[in-house]
């Protein structure tokens, strides 16, 4: 992390949901454009000093074997691109946070498992006057019937390593694709982007379920990631 700390600074919480409403609109987004803009869809950065490796640890809730595998997986397909950024599990274990975005000193992107009422969410910790991340926690709702393994979901789950993708985005630091963007309200899911918001929008509550589109990066994706570092 950097070694410069501010008494300055911002949260954004930015969700994939199971209710119709999706979270997550950068502080000073632009209005919709082209699909590799970074300053409407990844205006919350990493200072080159904390780049390429931006560490991570799981918190001793996360359960081990399939469900920290996919976790673990779900860092591949950003570091495969050729973006000057690699998210990278670390040994230990990670602490709990008093709150998301206070813990000056403290500082650990730390993914957890707990109950949350949406499929995932990631608190985005940056300083207000840089707009440049120091910080992320990321948490899967231990709630969810999730596929764990490498088999396709059912029409009765969430796909784990999909969602953790999404995350894993925004601990990058992603806002959303959002509808007329790179979201088509027509065509089908397997054409959307990772980064696309919540599905929920277009159908009810629980849509994502047996859905594996966003276990693939689409060119808007790789694109705008790249542009960004």
């Amino acid at each position: 992390m950097s070694a410069t700390r501010s008494s300055i600074t911002g949260i954004m919480y930015s969700l994939l949901c199971v209710a119709a409403v999706t979270f997550g609109f950068a502080a000073g987004a632009g209005s919709p454009a082209s699909g590799h803009s970074t300053d409407t869809y990844l205006n919350l950065l990493w200072s080159a000093a904390d780049l390429p490796n931006v560490g991570w640890k799981f918190h001793t809730n996360v359960p081990t074997g399939a469900v920290r595998n996919r976790i673990i997986e779900s860092n591949d397909p950003w570091d495969a691109t050729t973006a000057n950024i690699n998210l990278v599990k670390q040994s230990g274990n990670g602490r709990a946070f008093s709150n998301d975005c206070n813990d000056y000193g403290q500082e650990e992107n730390v993914v957890y498992w707990r109950n949350i009422s949406n499929y995932g969410v990631t608190a985005q910790c940056y300083f207000a006057e840089s707009l440049r991340m120091h910080h992320f926690t990321l948490s899967l709702d231990s709630g969810v019937k999730w596929q764990t393994g490498t088999n396709d979901p059912n029409q009765f789950e969430i796909d784990l390593l999909s969602i953790a993708i999404h995350e894993f985005g925004h601990g990058g630091g992603w806002s959303h694709f959002f509808l007329g963007d790179t979201c088509s309200t027509t065509g089908p899911y397997s054409d959307w982007n990772t980064m696309c918001a919540t599905i929920d929008v277009l159908d009810p509550p629980g849509s994502e379920l047996g859905k594996k589109f966003r276990r693939t990066l689409e060119n808007h994706d790789i694109h705008t990631y790249e542009n960004a570092y």
